[in-house]
């Protein structure tokens, strides 16, 4: 499927999601919630109307949105090309209500502003190009809609900011085994002083 038939479905999946919906309310939303192994970086979970940074683990971007799919969000993928869809599903993502354009490349801004329009949460990834002038306008825009962005790279006025700066793997023993178990460490640094927390967010299925 070329490019503009990826985005001729996606726009199909976005009527479907808007159609007979009420635009969300400006009254205070409750906040999605994120797995348990972050609720001491984020105690107050994800907040409608902002921009968070997820930087450095596909891992933790997908456990993210597993948790706020199990609240019935409506996610798009923009610019991220190499974001396995079978990892997406293991971490809890209902595909059914997922909607991915990999490379949206000049059309970027507009792609990203029709899914805040009518989506619960976009994620932003390298591939989705946008100016520093586009992402403010953005960062209104999702502000006005109570939508969330998350961001795999810079984007100022950032409500979070969380980074993994190292990770590892177990489950290899000398001579044999396979990757198992990911062990990594998460930091925040938006607010005050660095906080570091060391989690293991996924375990890999046998098979």
């Amino acid at each position: 499927m070329g490019r503009d038939e990826r985005l001729a479905a996606a726009r199909a999946l976005l009527r479907q999601r808007t159609d007979g919906d009420e635009r969300r309310s400006s009254s205070a939303a409750p906040a999605y919630p994120v797995p348990a192994l972050l609720r001491e970086l984020l105690p107050q979970g994800v907040r409608r109307g902002g921009v968070g940074l997820v930087r450095g683990s596909s891992s933790l971007l997908l456990a993210m949105l597993g948790e706020m799919s199990r609240h019935e969000a409506w996610i798009a993928l923009v610019g991220l090309p190499a974001l396995g869809l079978p990892a997406a599903r293991q971490q809890g993502v209902d595909l059914a209500r997922v909607v991915v354009v990999p490379r949206p490349a000049e059309r970027s801004a507009n792609v990203v502003a029709s899914f805040v329009d009518g989506m619960d949460v976009v994620v932003c990834g390298p591939a989705a190009v946008l100016t520093d002038a586009e992402r403010r306008r953005l960062t209104g825009r999702v502000r006005d809609r109570r939508a969330v962005l998350l961001s795999t790279g810079p984007w100022p006025g950032a409500a979070f900011d969380l980074e993994v700066p190292r990770h590892r793997w177990s489950g290899l023993e000398p001579g044999g085994g396979r990757l198992r178990d990911l062990h990594m460490v998460v930091s925040r640094r938006d607010q005050g002083p660095e906080r570091r927390l060391e989690v293991a967010p996924w375990t890999r299925r046998a098979g």
